[in-house]
């Protein structure tokens, strides 16, 4: 028997897509307030290298999240998903001094969390396994993710730079635009977490200098001479958004800007290329100030048993990543 619809639909047709009646619960500057108080709720305060943890330093925490990116960039996961797990590193490291051997694990276990926070199919643990070329085991990830969501009291989610970006673009930029806005934001954002000076910023901060960055460029900024920022629309506009003095948002700004066109930074190449890609420190970088302390050792393992490296083509461990 075969089935056939007579059915005409060339009547029906609007020429105008069915739009959802306007919702004042999510309207852009009801979602900004909500966002500008809970940001500071989680927000990390304090320098932890030097307070809290005894064997991890600086350079290590860019190397795992070199690592992390590099992991969601291969699973295809949400923009977001890297931003928050890197998050939950930075609070966990606040509070809980750790090994230098366990610190790729809590790395694991963060983007597993943060994955089932941020997207419907979260990563799997054979995944994570896999990925860390099997130096953890399941059972440890596992075990860990309960160590880490009790420490942060099943406080999983955070208020990040990339929740502001739909509410500021509805305001300064063009609906055509945004695709293209947003692409060179989230590449500037991923930029910024790598890098430790940004990690105590604000996110409603680095949303706005992204935004900006992103439609106007990196050297933009140096023209924004005091007092012609108090003039300039885009910049009034973000500060406006985001309750922010202009002359904070044009400070980050800067920043942004001295850390992409130094010719010694690693992002110096890339500045002119949109968006900018992280440009993590390398393996090799992190072995070589290893070997100068007494006693060297492998950040993911507490041995000094030589990792066979294998699967080039996907990141690994930690220091067989190649940049």
């Amino acid at each position: 028997m075969e089935l056939f619809c007579g059915e005409r639909l060339e009547g029906s047709r609007s020429p105008v897509a069915p739009i959802a009646p306007w919702d004042s619960a999510v309207s852009s500057k009801r979602v900004v307030e909500k966002l500008l108080y809970l940001e500071d709720k989680f927000a990390v305060s304090q320098d932890y290298f030097l307070t809290v943890q005894s064997e991890i330093k600086p350079h290590m925490r860019k190397v795992l999240a070199g690592w992390m990116m590099e992991v969601a960039e291969e699973e295809h996961c949400e923009e977001s998903v890297f931003l928050l797990a890197l998050n939950l590193v930075d609070r966990f490291l606040s509070i809980v001094d750790v090994k230098k051997s366990q610190l790729q694990l809590i790395g694991c276990v963060t983007l597993l969390v943060a994955s089932k926070m941020r997207q419907s199919r979260p990563l799997t643990v054979d995944r994570l396994v896999y990925f860390s070329d099997y130096s953890i085991s399941a059972s440890e990830i596992r075990a860990w993710e309960m160590v880490v969501l009790n420490v942060l009291e099943w406080n999983a989610e955070n208020v990040l730079a990339i929740d502001y970006l739909a509410s500021i673009f509805d305001e300064v930029v063009s609906p055509p635009s945004i695709p293209e806005v947003r692409r060179k934001a989230c590449g500037i954002l991923g930029l910024l977490s790598i890098e430790n000076a940004f990690m105590y910023h604000k996110p409603s901060l680095l949303a706005a200098a992204c935004v900006g960055a992103a439609i106007k460029g990196f050297h933009w900024c140096r023209t924004l001479v005091y007092p012609d920022h108090h003039f300039d629309k885009l910049i009034v506009a973000l500060s406006s958004i985001v309750n922010l003095k202009a002359e904070t948002v044009v400070r980050c700004l800067m920043d942004i800007d001295a850390l992409v066109t130094v010719p010694s930074s690693p992002y110096a190449a890339q500045a002119k290329s949109s968006p900018p890609k992280p440009v993590p420190p390398s393996g090799n970088a992190f072995l070589n100030q290893e070997q100068s302390a007494a006693n060297p050792a492998d950040c993911t393992t507490p041995t000094n048993q030589e990792v066979v490296k294998f699967q080039p083509e996907t990141p690994t461990d930690v220091q067989d990543v190649d940049f």
